[in-house]
């Protein structure tokens, strides 16, 4: 019952993730699968009991945590989720030079890393803001009714709701 124990487990485990990724990388690149399965996704789907596409998510994830520890980062993405809305700042260019640590600062600098989550990751690194679509929830029952309504209307849902609310431009 140790709690300084328990809690340096507890906080090595948050970066589970990265250890993964680094292992499935691993298989991918050195084909070690090729004994027992056909290909990675064969391996991923048989072995593992995950989608090629999701262990492909967390190589990619691995690696952007693992170049925010090589630029000294001490607060790092604790999950996939949280890593993946990083993917599209961590393309190098030719002078080697990519966004990501700059756009990792931002996202330090905008919540206490307590707070951080995949989803204010993502509405911090938004480029544009205005333009994307939200969700909006409601019941399945007003859903149906909305659905109806729309369907009648010869629209979708999304250009009744503006209709309704006069926000077409």
């Amino acid at each position: 019952n140790d709690i300084e124990l328990l809690t340096q487990r507890i906080k090595r485990s948050f970066l589970d993730y990265v250890r993964q990724g680094v292992m499935l990388d691993a298989v991918r690149r050195c084909r070690l699968y090729k004994r027992q399965y056909r290909d990675f996704a064969d391996y991923c789907k048989n072995a593992l009991g995950r989608s090629p596409f999701y262990c492909k998510r967390i190589i990619e994830a691995a690696q952007i945590c693992l170049r925010l520890i090589k630029a000294k980062f001490r607060i790092l993405p604790t999950s996939v989720a949280q890593a993946l809305p990083l993917a599209k700042f961590a393309k190098v260019d030719e002078y080697g030079d990519s966004p990501l640590q700059d756009k990792w600062q931002t996202v330090l600098d905008e919540f206490p890393p307590q707070n951080i989550t995949a989803a204010k990751i993502a509405e911090a690194l938004d480029e544009n803001p205005e333009g994307r679509a939200k969700q909006v929830r409601i019941n399945g029952k007003a859903y149906e009714l909305l659905l109806k309504k729309a369907v009648e209307a010869g629209m979708t849902i999304s250009k009744y709701l503006e209709m309704l609310i006069g926000g077409s431009e």
